[in-house]
């Protein structure tokens, strides 16, 4: 599941896709924030745009977009059910469940919701673990010796920031985007001497271009 822009006033378009370039893959990222109250927000990783239902109703469907998270924002608010395995995707307030538009398997295919639908395979997802979660991630870093002065500053002053394990599909787009993968290297070292911290860099200016995260 991805977004693809459209107009701001009408929402990123959400749509399936086995497409996997790199805007797509970037924006086929979501960060799932439970939230206090129950439910969760569903947010894209590349755009920062939250899964959202659309105000107005259809019986045959209604469209979901990606929109500026608002929270509060009852359109934003989502239940995962299990279901064997699959999850159900249920807007908490209206009780609908996500799926593709007349069950299509077709890249491309519109993301709406409908009434639940038993036994409807095209209203299951399977969630599938791109990253631990960024408390998953402060707590290796504070834990490990080596990054105690980050390990200082994640509990000082970024705690309520959002970091991801970065997929290595995108590694190898990051690689290929900034040339290091034609530089020359030297048998027996670290691809070549310089390499952490250009890759740094790079990590650095990609994350600037393509994501919300950091």
């Amino acid at each position: 599941m991805g977004l693809e822009k459209r107009d701001e006033d009408r929402g990123w378009r959400m749509m399936g896709s086995s497409l996997f370039g790199k805007n797509f893959l970037i924006n086929s990222l979501w960060l799932i924030e439970k939230q206090a109250s129950g439910g969760y927000y569903i947010r894209n990783a590349g755009t920062g745009k939250a899964m959202d239902l659309d105000d107005e109703m259809k019986d045959q469907g209604t469209r979901v977009q990606g929109c500026q998270f608002l929270p509060g924002n009852s359109n934003q608010c989502w239940d995962l059910i299990d279901n064997g395995g699959y999850y159900l995707i249920q807007n908490v307030t209206r009780k609908v469940h996500l799926q593709l538009k007349d069950g299509s398997s077709r890249d491309g295919a519109e993301a709406q919701c409908a009434s639940y639908s038993e036994g409807d395979e095209n209203q299951l997802w399977f969630l599938n673990r791109r990253s631990r979660t960024s408390e998953e991630i402060q707590r290796v870093l504070r834990a490990n010796p080596i990054l105690s002065d980050l390990s200082e500053r994640t509990n000082d002053e970024n705690d309520k920031a959002l970091y991801i394990v970065v997929p290595s599909r995108l590694i190898e787009d990051m690689y290929a985007w900034s040339g290091l993968d034609r530089r020359m290297r030297r048998p027996g070292a670290f691809d070549y001497e310089d390499y952490p911290i250009k890759f740094k860099e790079v990590v650095t200016s990609y994350r600037c271009d393509w994501m919300v995260l950091d």
